[in-house]
C-alpha cells in the first residue's frame, strides 16, 4: 500500500513538472489576455480559442495562444524558445491571423521572417496541427490544449479569475 502511494506521489510529481516544463522555457508578454469566445460563433471556430503547446521536431518548444477570435480574423501570440541546432533564440510576437472557414476550418498567418503557418484544429478539439511553410518545406507539429476554460480569462501568471 504505501509502494503504491509513493509511486502516485512520484507519477502527479513528474507529470505537474513535465507539464510546465514547456511554459518555463518559452518567453510570453505579460499582458495576454484569453477572451472567451462569443456564444454566436460557430464552435469548429470558437473552439481554436485558449492557450496551446507543442514541440517542433523534438528541437524547439512552442505556444501558441489564441487571445480573441471572431468569424473572419484572430489574435494570436506565437511564442518559442531557443533552438540552438536551428540557430534560434526565444522570443514571441504577435500576429492577426485569418480565419478561414468552409471544409476544414484554419488559421493562417505569415510570421516576419515570411514562414507561412496554417493551423487546424483536431477532430478531438483537444490538439491542433500547426504546418509552417517555407522555401517549398512543410514542416508540421502538433500542439495541445493548455489551461483553457471557456469562462474564464487568464494572465502572464495564470491566475483565473471569472468573466462578468
Amino acid at each position: 500500500m504505501r509502494n503504491r502511494i509513493g509511486f502516485s506521489c512520484l507519477l502527479i510529481l513528474v507529470l505537474f513538472c513535465f507539464g510546465s516544463a514547456i511554459a518555463a522555457q518559452v518567453p510570453l508578454p505579460r499582458d495576454f489576455n484569453i477572451v472567451p469566445p462569443s456564444a454566436d460563433l460557430p464552435k469548429e471556430i470558437g473552439a481554436f480559442s485558449g492557450r496551446w503547446e507543442g514541440t517542433w521536431d523534438g528541437l524547439m518548444e512552442t505556444i501558441l495562444i489564441v487571445e480573441e477570435i471572431g468569424p473572419e480574423k484572430a489574435k494570436i501570440i506565437y511564442a518559442w524558445a531557443d533552438a540552438p541546432a536551428w540557430n534560434v533564440k526565444q522570443g514571441y510576437k504577435r500576429y492577426i491571423a485569418e480565419v478561414i472557414s468552409g471544409g476544414k476550418t484554419t488559421l493562417n498567418f505569415i510570421a516576419d521572417n515570411k514562414a507561412k503557418f496554417v493551423v487546424e484544429l483536431g477532430a478531438d478539439f483537444e490538439t491542433i496541427k500547426m504546418v509552417r511553410s517555407m522555401d517549398a518545406t512543410d514542416q508540421p507539429n502538433l500542439l495541445r490544449r493548455k489551461d483553457f476554460a471557456p469562462e474564464r480569462k487568464y494572465s502572464r501568471e495564470i491566475k483565473m479569475k471569472k468573466v462578468k
